[in-house]
């Protein structure tokens, strides 16, 4: 009798708990996703970003981003592509309700906030937290919801960037022909000067014309190749950061000038090497950076083999590494 009314409990408890799980099941499938008003990026014209105690406030204007308040100028594609994902938000399903924050990476736990504006009009704002296992969908909460949903993409590998991560740091960019160099170490100056070519086009037999030649500004012949390698080195230079609390005021008496003309003129200033970094000066940008020790390496090299061409009169002094200091 005793194990018959035991059988007669586990059976009601069996059924109790297939009618929940049931219930649980139909509840999840009959959710209704919030729909998402529709954006484009160009609509976004000021987006911030807060990751903890820090905060990013981007803002587009003239087609440009800055970063606000100092104005840095930003890197305009990891900007477009923070834009472009505010704007194509898709949320793929329901992950769960409020109250366990923590397990998805939201709240107080580590969150980023985001949010997007037209001007002062908030457009957009969500919450960014963990990503999936698989790394395609990422665990969000809608502002004014407390619901906890998957979104596609990683977002947390877009958007967990501060101020360092977001400035543009392309620091000397030029696509015109370059026509002159001139390197000053010090008091020494040599002038470079790439010569016309004698004929355009093809002669008369048939042969293509002089290519242009480079010449030092006494008419001797230079080393082509490395004046062309310092050229492509310089025609699109980013650095590995900017110097903190300095200005370009800062920095006096540069190793190297290095200044190329072409349409406008270009010009680098390298300085002596701080522990493992090389700060620079560029005519393009306002602020005051380090170059990457392979960067100024390969310059030196090049640098070398130049004035190692010209005849001095005076021993060069040099530093660890062998080059001049």
């Amino acid at each position: 009798m005793k194990l018959k009314k035991e059988y007669i409990v586990l059976a009601v408890l069996v059924v109790a708990l297939s009618v929940y799980l049931i219930a649980h099941k139909q509840g999840r499938l009959h959710y209704k996703l919030p729909r998402l008003e529709q954006l484009k990026r160009k609509d976004i014209t000021k987006l911030t970003v807060k990751n903890g105690v820090s905060e990013v406030t981007l803002q587009r204007k003239d087609g440009k981003w800055v970063i606000l308040p100092e104005k840095f100028p930003a890197d305009g594609s990891i900007a477009d592509e923070m834009a472009e994902e505010i704007s194509t938000l898709n949320l793929a399903a329901l992950a769960g309700g409020a109250g366990f924050e923590s397990v998805y990476g939201l709240g107080s736990s580590g969150a980023i906030a985001v949010s997007a504006y037209h001007g002062d009009k908030l457009l957009r704002s969500f919450e960014v937290g963990k990503p999936s296992s698989s790394g395609r969908l990422t665990f969000v909460k809608l502002r004014g919801d407390d619901r906890v949903y998957y979104a596609r993409g990683n977002l947390r590998e877009t958007f967990d960037k501060g101020t360092k991560d977001l400035r543009d740091k392309t620091v000397l960019s030029f696509h015109d022909r370059i026509t002159g160099i001139t390197i000053e170490e010090g008091r020494n100056r040599e002038v470079f000067v790439k010569a016309p070519p004698k004929a355009i086009g093809k002669t008369g037999n048939g042969k293509k014309g002089a290519a242009p030649k480079w010449l030092t500004a006494a008419g001797t012949k230079a080393d082509g190749g490395k004046l062309d390698e310092i050229i492509t080195t310089l025609s699109d230079l980013s650095c590995e950061g900017f110097v903190p609390s300095k200005t370009k005021k800062d920095f006096a008496h540069p190793t190297y000038i290095i200044t190329l003309r072409g349409v406008e003129a270009y010009s680098l200033s390298l300085f002596r090497k701080e522990g493992d970094k090389y700060p620079a000066l560029s005519s393009q940008s306002d602020y005051p950076f380090y170059l990457r020790n392979w960067q100024v390496e390969t310059l030196l090299k090049d640098l070398d083999a130049l004035w190692a061409a010209r005849k001095e009169t005076k021993p060069i002094k040099r530093g660890k590494g062998g080059h001049r200091v």
